[in-house]
């Protein structure tokens, strides 16, 4: 009976999604039919995340109508983009009064982009490179994760890496905090006491030690100074420590503030923080020829582990 719930979950939000939007309907199932693996990883996610769903009464029209809101938000986004060149946020004040600031505004924004994960074949190739880095060996002993988002990256650590000293979680909304909070509790319970949910700027967090493991997706395009935040975390970073890292090139959204315009530019910044790349992955947003990525202005996705130079 459970696998018949999950199932027609999926099959519900899917024909949610393929009624309101016959756009939505051809990607997602020319996406599935290239890799059904992710239709499958679409049923692993909605049975991992239905009780945290239930816990907060979110239904599935309610995370549907969270992913085509974000989808609507992505088209306006790109077209202000290719009119004016800018991102719709200038500034971190004004990506906080579009989003932070607004817990429901946060919420719907963070549970659409989790269901992204399993919709948007770039989306889906970062989270498994990401599963793929912690397999990768080294400490787990203090762990920092800046940006906890949705949840579903720091679900996958605690899934996959049980024994850890210590996780300290640093995000700007209160909204993301309280959705990964939410999550732990319901499906990781027995981890909550050792994890510390910080409401904080991570370029003010004055960390009480070095952490061997940071992962931070996502984040550095949200702010004005990324190189900043770089190197702040090469000073909070143990010399055997690593860090995943992810962002985007090209990739207008509302909340989106700095503008990578290139793989190579976010490269050399990432060096210029003092780290070197140890293994990172490049996924553009639709299956085009570099030419015509480059001409189009079509969103990049980055994603690497990194350790400090030398």
């Amino acid at each position: 009976m459970a696998g018949e719930e999950k199932t027609l979950m999926k099959e519900d939000i899917l024909k949610y999604i393929f009624d309101r939007s016959v756009t939505q309907k051809k990607r997602i199932e020319k996406v599935f039919s290239a890799k059904p693996e992710m239709e499958l990883e679409l049923e692993n996610f909605l049975k991992t995340y239905k009780p945290f769903m239930e816990n907060k009464s979110v239904c599935f029209e309610d995370l549907a109508e969270a992913y085509l809101s974000v989808v609507n938000q992505m088209i306006v986004s790109r077209i202000k983009f290719i009119r004016t060149g800018q991102y719709p946020a200038s500034s971190q004040e004004d990506a906080a009064k579009n989003i932070y600031s607004d817990e429901k505004a946060m919420t719907r924004y963070m549970l659409g982009l989790a269901l992204s994960q399993f919709l948007w074949a770039h989306h889906y190739k970062v989270f498994k490179f990401y599963q793929d880095i912690l397999a990768y060996p080294g400490k787990r002993g203090a762990i920092l994760e800046v940006g906890s988002g949705h949840g579903l990256f720091t679900i996958e650590f605690l899934n996959k890496n049980g024994i850890f000293d210590s996780m300290d979680i640093v995000d700007i909304s209160e909204a993301s905090l309280d959705i990964t909070r939410s999550i732990i509790k319901t499906l990781k319970p027995d981890n909550i006491g050792r994890i510390n949910f910080l409401r904080h700027d991570i370029k003010q967090f004055t960390a009480k030690k070095l952490y061997d493991f940071i992962t931070m997706g996502e984040v550095l395009e949200h702010v004005e100074d990324p190189l900043g935040i770089l190197r702040h975390l090469h000073r909070i970073l143990n010399d055997e420590g690593t860090i995943f890292v992810s962002t985007c090139a090209n990739s207008p959204a509302v909340d989106h503030v700095y503008h990578f315009k290139s793989i190579p530019q976010i490269r050399a910044m990432i060096n210029g923080a003092g780290f070197e790349i140890v293994k990172d992955i490049v996924v553009p947003s639709e299956d085009k020829t570099e030419s015509e990525i480059e001409k189009l202005k079509l969103d990049v996705l980055y994603a690497a582990l990194i350790k400090k130079s030398g």
